[in-house]
């Protein structure tokens, strides 16, 4: 049985007064490829940004490779994320001035990391990287532009890697490439993928899946159900 690297105990979030996630309880284990999907508003990205630490939960306890990240000062939590979670953004989040090299190595640069030479190179030739390496980012197509992102999380030391829609501004063929290769990126490169989608066919992808629905966080646990997402969204959630 793998290890636990993200815990989530007795979660409960609620915002304006309004209640948004409720007796969450999960985890998520080293070396493994989550996926999550709820429909708009139904509070997927909050269950996303509570589990990176961008939000503290009302109540519960966030465990992050064994650290209780509620009880971390705001200072240490940022340099706790910054070091062990890499982000991968729907809108990429690179910086257009920079080419591509510099996007990718801008996370070690800021944290004074030293770069490791040759798992760069190797990161450039799994994502096909190498022909556009001096190239700048809004030089880039929506394709390269989401391969940069995940370079950018493939290159430090982080063991966590978090994808928030990675192929919401893709087209259907360009998003199957990108999820292929976020998989391979696991194994590869020895990453816990957690990806946050509303794309059926994004969520079956996953090792395990998680449904954000009704305030709860379910895991869809058998063949039936991962086939009929959709489904499972737009009804009561009973596997009938």
């Amino acid at each position: 049985m793998k290890e636990k690297i993200i815990e989530l105990k007795n979660i409960q979030k609620v915002i304006n007064n309004k209640l948004i996630l409720d007796k969450v309880n999960i985890s998520f284990e080293c070396n493994s490829f989550t996926t999550i999907i709820g429909m708009s508003g139904s509070g997927k990205t909050t269950l996303l940004n509570i589990l990176c630490g961008l939000e503290y939960p009302t109540h519960g306890e966030v465990f992050v490779k064994k650290t209780n990240i509620n009880n971390l000062k705001k200072v240490q939590l940022t340099k706790f994320r910054s070091l062990n979670i890499g982000y991968i953004f729907q809108d990429y989040n690179l910086i257009d001035y920079l080419n591509v090299k510099e996007n990718i190595l801008i996370t070690l640069m800021v944290n004074k990391q030293k770069v490791d030479k040759i798992k760069y190179l190797n990161i450039l030739k799994f994502l096909d990287l190498e022909k556009i390496e001096f190239v700048v980012a809004n030089e880039l197509s929506g394709g390269e532009k989401q391969r940069v992102a995940i370079a950018r999380t493939l290159v430090g030391e982080n063991k966590i890697i978090i994808a928030d829609e990675p192929t919401g501004s893709l087209d259907f063929i360009t998003a199957k490439k990108v999820i292929k290769l976020l998989k391979e990126a696991v194994n590869e490169f020895d990453k816990t993928l957690i990806v946050v989608t509303h794309d059926p066919n994004v969520a079956k992808e996953g090792e395990k899946t998680f449904v954000v629905k009704n305030n709860e966080v379910k895991m869809l646990k058998n063949k039936f159900e991962i086939s009929e997402i959709e489904y499972y969204l737009s009804n009561d959630g009973k596997n009938e």
